[in-house]
């Protein structure tokens, strides 16, 4: 399970409405059962994508591909890794060179097999060649591209570690019928949400600000009060019979369209029903905007397909990140409940793959083979969250030591006095957490430390990059090393949680929302999706344990756990962990807000105590008096230089809650310095970056 899918829009893969997982990707190719041409040739000649576990070829997608496309792309993905075990590699065409390398090209890319197969497509359909070492998908209109990955997948061939399409191959499908909902002569439309929920007229304002953006005008948006007058798009459970007769419960979705009126009902889970129709919106090509009908119907949201309900009532249901992956939460509830729920689980089929209780609350992680579940109880607060990622998208984290190699002396460096830190683990492999500022001197002495720390011999090999949230400050060096280190190393796992940009841009103060935050973030996700295309990718729940090597790390929050607060500031996305090594546990607070601090007190209280900890958001603010009390910690890590905490007076600020005479000695360094402590860490054993406070 590790970490090959493109993912290019917040929606990724989370609308496609034909590709199930019944689309098979093993056995013998199925025969068509749509379409107007069809030709294979050679059909014991394969072109080969993926062999003995690796990618050899390419997907290949335009570098502005609308949402409607990238979902499509990241279903390709998604189902060749879910269906094969592996995935194959991705890229922008602007990001490919053609050196012969099989490519499965998707859309109007910049290559000229592009071109040439798109001068054949239909008018409403699509269509597929396979020649000379290219598959070539080309779509009359975006919205029709999922249809196109299902019918590839029923060509394409996978055992041992491999996957292979035909040599040749030849496809042409029918022009499908569309329904126009509006054009330039006929824009005789309203958005109609049921009068009762805010969720639906939030939806109903999401689909006009679309068709405003995309076709200049701005339909009318009323309650369902008002009676039928011309086309409508109804949004939620209304009164109108379109609305009753495609009714979705829960978390499935429902779009579908009146061929007679050109009529659209929304139903379901809002969010990602109107998400859906927003991206068709936003990808139509024309002046005027039609449905396929052969697209609608209903499904679930991806992850919870098979998963139960936990009780009827009582619940929020979010969308947690850009990788298509969801959370659901309960108020008031209680751990009898949650126990049962769990039961529930098993008596489905559900394997318990970790479970365990840390001052009062319950975590549990239960996967199925195609959902990964963590299960959740917040005894003070009384809440449950369940959330789900695919086995396509994302990996568990081992429960056990990964080696029992001991070949060094773990030890922990800081980078330059930023917030970059390298555990080197016992089997010498490496831990390297955020990286700082995208400066040449944080990504070069990351890659410095690496290699002079390096007893294995060949490449360095990182068993896992945690990045903390999306802060320039913390991933940036990330970003720079691999634009400029990463063909060096070996990245074995990349371990996030961060908010889709959706959920900050609505949730937290403009400030903390800026256009290098977002092109940064787009750069991180080319990072992970290019450059590290076989690591596997983690997402972390609270409670929840990773190992790797002989570091064992203790999620205890994320983001997630902040809810039904409102996110005021980027810093309270900020993961909070330990990580256990050479006989000590080091507490990462990285830029932990009072909210989140506070939050993690009231949780695990005296379970906190800690050997190290790192001072919050460096030093300038956030922290808890309380949760520092409780981790009560000998040595505290500073992430600013010296300087800089001693001219802006960090060390004795009231903002930062955190007491230096609590801790037996505060590290901090100069800056452009490096700082290696051998674990297990004497109080005293590190002179040189001892600095006292007067």
């Amino acid at each position: 399970m590790k970490l090959r899918t493109l993912r290019l829009c917040a929606a990724a893969g989370a609308m496609l409405l034909c590709l199930s997982a019944t689309a098979s990707c093993t056995g013998k190719p199925k025969q068509p059962d749509t379409g107007t041409t069809e030709t294979t040739a050679e059909q014991n000649a394969r072109m080969t994508l993926i062999r003995d576990g690796e990618s050899v070829g390419r997907l290949v997608y335009p570098l502005r591909a609308s949402a409607c496309l990238g979902n499509a792309v990241t279903e390709l993905q998604t189902r060749i890794r879910v269906l094969c075990g592996v995935s194959l590699k991705a890229g922008a065409d602007s990001l490919v060179r053609q050196d012969g390398s099989p490519m499965i090209l998707m859309g109007e890319t910049s290559f000229e097999a592009s071109a040439q197969v798109g001068q054949g497509v239909p008018e409403h359909g699509f269509s597929i060649r396979i020649a000379d070492g290219q598959a070539v998908i080309v779509a009359a209109d975006d919205a029709l591209y999922p249809l196109a990955v299902k019918k590839l997948l029923t060509v394409c061939e996978s055992q041992d570690g491999g996957l292979t399409l035909p040599h040749e191959y030849t496809y042409t499908s029918e022009s499908y019928p569309s329904v126009e909902i509006f054009s330039p002569q006929n824009r005789d439309l309203r958005i109609v949400y049921a009068v009762d929920s805010a969720e639906a007229k939030s939806a109903a304002e999401d689909i006009r600000n679309a068709i405003s953006e995309r076709f200049g005008f701005a339909p009318a948006v009323v309650t369902d009060l008002e009676p039928r007058a011309g086309r409508e798009i109804l949004v939620g459970d209304t009164n109108r019979s379109l609305s009753r007769e495609n009714r979705s419960l829960f978390m499935d979705r429902t779009l579908q369209v009146d061929r007679a009126s050109g009529s659209v009902a929304l139903t379901g889970y809002l969010p990602e029903v109107t998400k859906e129709l927003c991206n068709m919106i936003s990808s139509e090509k024309g002046d005027a905007f039609s449905i396929f009908p052969a697209l609608t119907g209903t499904r679930a949201a991806e992850g919870f397909g098979t998963i139960p309900q936990y009780r009827e009532t009582g619940y929020d249901l979010m969308n947690r990140s850009d990788l298509n992956s969801y959370y659901v939460q309960y108020h008031n509830t209680t751990a009898e409940e949650y126990r049962a729920y769990l039961e529930k689980l098993e008596t489905l089929g559900f394997t318990c793959y970790a479970r365990r209780e840390v001052n009062g609350n319950l975590f549990a992680t239960y996967t199925d083979g195609y959902n990964l579940l963590s299960v959740n109880y917040a005894k003070f607060y009384q809440i449950t969250r369940i959330a789900s990622e695919t086995a396509a998208n994302v990996t568990l984290g081992r429960q056990s030591p990964d080696s029992t190699d001991k070949v060094t002396t773990p030890q922990l460096t800081q980078i330059n006095g930023a917030c970059a830190f390298i555990l080197r683990l016992s089997d010498g492999r490496f831990l390297v957490i955020d990286g700082g500022l995208n400066y040449e001197k944080n990504w070069k002495s990351i890659y410095e430390q690496l290699v002079a720390q390096n007893v294995r011999g060949g490449k360095p090999v990182i068993a896992a990059w945690i990045l903390s949230h999306a802060h320039v400050d913390h991933y940036g060096g990330f970003i720079g090393f691999a634009e400029h280190y990463g063909e060096k190393v070996t990245m074995e796992s990349v371990v996030l949680n961060i908010p889709s940009y959706e959920t900050y841009s609505k949730n937290v103060e403009a400030a903390n929302v800026t256009p290098d935050m977002t092109e940064m973030i787009t750069r991180a996700k080319q990072a992970i999706a290019v450059t590290y295309s076989n690591a596997s990718l983690i997402i972390p729940h609270a409670g929840q344990l990773m190992w790797f090597g002989d570091a064992m790390v203790d999620m205890l929050y994320t983001h997630e756990d902040l809810s039904p607060a409102v996110m005021k500031v980027t810093n309270s996305s900020s993961l909070i962990y330990t990580v256990t090594l050479g006989g000590q546990r080091i507490v990462f607070l990285n830029d932990a807000h009072d909210d989140a601090s506070t939050i993690v007190y009231r949780m695990y209280g005296n379970t906190l105590k800690s050997d190290i900890v790192q001072v919050a958001h460096h030093g300038y603010n956030g922290g808890n008096t309380q949760m520092y009390l409780k981790i009560a910690a000998d040595t505290a890590l500073w992430t600013s230089p010296y300087a800089t905490v001693m001219k802006e007076g960090l060390w004795n600020s009231p903002r930062n809650h955190f007491d230096v005479k609590s801790v037996r000695e505060n590290l901090l360094m100069e800056d452009e310095s490096v700082m290696i402590l051998p674990l297990p860490h004497k109080v005293g054993s590190a002179p040189d970056y001892v600095r006292q406070f007067s």
